[in-house]
């Protein structure tokens, strides 16, 4: 079981809720929280409250016949122990004014009391400018609809720290039905009058609330402090709404780490990303492991960041030395070209080093590897342009999207190279494309020659640079872009010409021929004329101009669109 955590450094769970102070449907709303802390196990029941405001009777028994069992389905499946707590309420709107508690009536805060559950157990911090209503119906974890919602919606507009309401979908399940038509079309309206001044999201179930209210650090520190991190729950998919939850928490949450280090480094919140590389060291010393790759990984991730930003807002060390000695007695041989990369990062010399480009892990299809008819279906699918682009084109474009260049032109040759050579990494590390250590000068060189060949048609590498410092067409944003589309193809042709050399290459000369006479036929609308008509045995040994006709046809619509 996990539960290393300690109970004096546990998070103390607190999610916001609306309630209703008065009945009727014109009952003025408050926002009000429940709280949840982990507490040593001395009182025989694990859920016990305290404070002025209550929960009533039926509310406490469905915390702990209902909610508390849904919370247990999730971290159960985290490896998680069990745990008891302390559970209060406090509301912060005219009942806390007056100097009064309030009781907590009904069932409507069934989501909170689970969200703050889930954040005491998991360490999983719960956004304050989020409140939730709803029905957890049942231990299947479905959330069903409750009374009140449009006065409960007024008070969260009302309340100048909310900026999401989350509740329960109307068609999300049967219970909708019993609402009056009256008190429907009231739930509609304050759903179109708060529109503006809310996110307004419908759930249907605890997934899908979680996935609402938990941002990718919120889990990642989760993940890090209750001891989950890189945990894999195969096969437990669809077995049922608390596993998805978990296995939710859990998917590609070492990229979420990454993904979530790169934003709080690009907006300059150094002592953060501080932060969250200490508990990520934690989390490795307890284990007794070095993770490895992960100083080539930090590396990547400082070398591809704007330049302005690494001059501006990155504060070096951004891990001190006695962590990564800690770190370090877990590696094994192999990882110690990488200890010395982490060392490096250590005493602030992140640029003597550089992590340098391979090629995409090669794709192998078991399709490929057959014999006859579904031979030839699966090379021809994986050359389908829909294929191509979601499996090449997509991930580089998307790379492109999420780049935001601190300038758009530049003052010098250097600050030039510098910053193609941070957008250059920065594509690689997006696309997987990335791996081992070697020196910085490779990856100027790479970058330089991509820039070469993307402005040979424009005027080479002068050209490029007098973009840059003009901006006469956009500056650097136009350079990226022409890089982009130019990196894209060359990745697009390595692809095309390794499926094709994986399916001829043990071909016989009359497969060759069916196989490129299948190809030209089903893409003979995105082929020159001259090369769809050109019989298949031409190509049959011989098929660089047809992949790169068929890859430029792929490109040449986008590069267009971005030229719009």
């Amino acid at each position: 079981m996990i539960g290393k955590e300690t109970v004096t450094d546990a998070v103390i769970g607190r999610a916001k809720f609306p309630s209703v102070l008065a009945d009727g449907p014109e009952a003025p709303g408050a926002i009000t929280s429940v709280d949840a802390r982990v507490v040593p196990d001395c009182t025989g029941t694990r859920v016990r409250t305290k404070g002025l405001a209550t929960f009533d009777a039926t509310f406490l028994s469905h915390i702990r016949n209902v909610i508390l069992p849904t919370e247990d389905g999730i971290t159960r499946c985290l490896g998680v122990e069990e745990k008891q707590y302390e559970m209060s309420v406090a509301n912060v709107g005219a009942a806390s004014a007056m100097g009064v508690g309030i009781d907590i009536k009904g069932l409507s805060a069934g989501p909170a009391a689970l969200l703050a559950l889930l954040s005491a157990d998991l360490g999983m911090p719960v956004p304050q400018n989020v409140v939730c209503t709803g029905h957890v119906g049942s231990l299947k974890g479905d959330i069903r609809v409750v009374e009140n919602i449009p006065a409960k919606m007024l008070a969260a507009a009302a309340d100048p720290d909310v900026t999401t309401f989350i509740y329960p979908a109307l068609d999300g399940d049967a219970s909708f039905s019993s609402l009056s038509p009256m008190e429907s079309e009231r739930v509609r309206r304050a759903v179109r009058s708060c529109h503006d001044d809310l996110e307004i999201v419908a759930v249907k179930d605890v997934f899908e609330l979680v996935q609402a209210v938990f941002p990718d650090q919120a889990v990642v520190e989760g993940a890090l402090r209750t001891g989950f991190f890189g945990n894999e729950l195969q096969g437990k998919r669809g077995e049922g709404c608390l596993t998805e939850t978990a296995c939710y928490l859990v998917t590609e949450v070492r990229r979420r780490f990454m993904s979530v280090l790169e934003r709080l480094l690009l907006s300059g919140e150094t002592t953060e990303a501080k932060r969250l590389l200490a508990e990520w060291a934690k989390h490795y010393v307890c284990k007794g492991e070095y993770p490895t790759r992960t100083g080539g990984q930090f590396l990547r991730l400082i070398h591809s960041l704007p330049p302005s930003v690494r001059r501006l807002k990155l504060t070096v060390p951004l891990l001190d030395v006695a962590t990564c000695i800690q770190l370090s007695q877990f590696a094994a041989s192999s990882d110690y070209d990488d200890v010395l990369v982490l060392f490096r990062l250590a005493d602030g010399r992140s640029g003597s080093s550089f992590c340098r480009t391979a090629q995409t892990g090669a794709p192998t299809r078991a399709t490929w590897k057959a014999s006859g008819p579904s031979r030839l279906d699966g090379v021809l699918a994986e050359l389908d342009r829909d294929a191509l682009t979601k499996n090449v084109a997509l991930p580089i474009d998307a790379a492109r999207a999420c780049y935001v260049a601190d300038a758009v032109t530049v003052q010098s040759d250097e600050e030039f190279l510098d910053a193609i050579c941070a957008f250059y990494l920065h594509m690689l590390r997006h696309t997987g494309s990335v791996f081992g250590t070697a020196d910085t000068a490779d990856a100027g060189a790479e970058a330089l020659a991509l820039l070469e060949r993307s402005f040979a048609r424009r005027g080479g590498r002068k050209a490029a640079l007098a973009e840059a410092r003009t901006g006469n067409s956009g500056g650097l944003r136009f350079v990226f872009d022409l890089m982009t589309e130019c990196h894209k193809q060359l990745k697009l042709e390595d692809h095309v010409r390794y499926v094709l050399a994986e399916a001829m290459d043990s071909a016989d000369y009359d497969a060759k021929v069916n196989l490129m006479a299948a190809f030209l036929k089903r893409h003979k609308h995105e082929l020159p004329t001259d090369i769809a008509s050109t019989p298949p045995a031409r190509f049959a040994n011989h098929w660089d101009d047809v992949v790169r006709a068929y890859c430029e046809s792929m490109t040449t619509l986008t590069a267009r669109l971005r030229a719009l």
